[in-house]
């Protein structure tokens, strides 16, 4: 596909805790630096201090102050969703474990009863939904 932003068939192998923490940094720097139409407010960001927090804040899980820095700083503030929802998936390593399955192999679609409802649920083989993956939800 040759949307903007969309990388089909991308994946990430297993990585050590250095490689995940390096990857993780790297992302949210691009993130904060060169972010996405519906993140726009982030070029608001001009002093090399707040990008360099906020960087830290949405990568580094061990991170303390989270509430803190995003309730003194204005801009922080005014988007806390945005900041939390960004530390959730990069920080606590949402994105590089969606990147570690294969579609089809470690997790699919399962089509629940006949209104055409779909559900990712794990699979135990190639396109084989485990057995408990019906009743997991």
């Amino acid at each position: 596909d040759s949307k903007s932003g969309n990388f089909s068939g991308v994946r990430v192998l297993k990585l050590s805790s250095e490689d995940k923490t390096l990857i993780t940094k790297y992302v949210a720097e691009h993130f904060v630096r060169n972010p996405p139409s519906d993140f726009e407010w982030l070029k608001k960001l001009k002093r090399r201090q707040d990008i360099d927090l906020l960087v830290k804040l949405v990568s580094d899980p061990e991170f303390q102050d989270t509430s803190c820095v995003i309730r003194d700083n204005p801009l922080f503030n005014l988007f806390k969703e945005d900041i939390l929802a960004a530390r959730g998936f990069l920080a606590y390593g949402i994105l590089l474990h969606s990147l570690e399955n294969r579609w089809g192999v470690a997790y699919g679609l399962r089509h629940l009863r006949d209104d055409d409802t779909q559900m990712a649920v794990p699979y135990s083989a190639s396109d084989t939904p485990k057995p408990r993956a019906e009743f997991s939800h």
